[in-house]
C-alpha cells in the first residue's frame, strides 16, 4: 500500500467515520474512486446540514444555458418549423416539450 493511499484512507475515515471504507483494487479506475468519494462526502455534508437546519431546504441554482451550445439544435428545429427558446432552463424545457408534430407523435 502506498503512502498516498494510506493518507487518503485515513482522511476519508476522519471525514466519514460511519461509512465502511475499503481500498480499491488496482483495476478500479481512479475516476470511479473519485466519484465514490465525492458521493460519500456529499452524503455526509447533507446529513450535517439536515441535522443543523432541519426546517430549511436547499436548492441548487443552475446558470442559464449557454446559447452558443444550442445553435445546431435551434437551426434544426427552425427548419422543422419549431421555435426553441434558450433564455433559461425552464423556457428550454417548455419549448422542447412543445416541439411535437401532430402527425408524428
Amino acid at each position: 500500500m502506498t503512502c498516498a493511499r494510506t493518507a487518503l484512507l485515513m482522511l476519508f475515515r476522519a471525514v466519514a467515520p460511519t461509512l465502511s471504507v475499503r481500498l480499491a483494487s488496482h483495476r478500479t479506475p481512479p475516476s470511479k474512486l473519485r466519484t465514490n468519494l465525492h458521493l460519500a462526502s456529499f452524503n455526509q455534508v447533507a446529513k450535517k446540514v439536515l441535522r443543523h437546519f432541519p426546517t430549511l431546504g436547499l436548492l441548487r441554482r443552475h446558470p442559464a444555458p449557454a446559447k452558443s451550445q444550442f445553435g445546431p439544435l435551434v437551426s434544426a428545429a427552425a427548419a422543422a418549423g419549431f421555435e426553441i427558446r434558450t433564455n433559461d432552463s425552464r423556457a428550454l424545457a417548455d419549448s422542447l416539450d412543445a416541439a411535437v408534430r401532430s402527425e408524428d407523435p
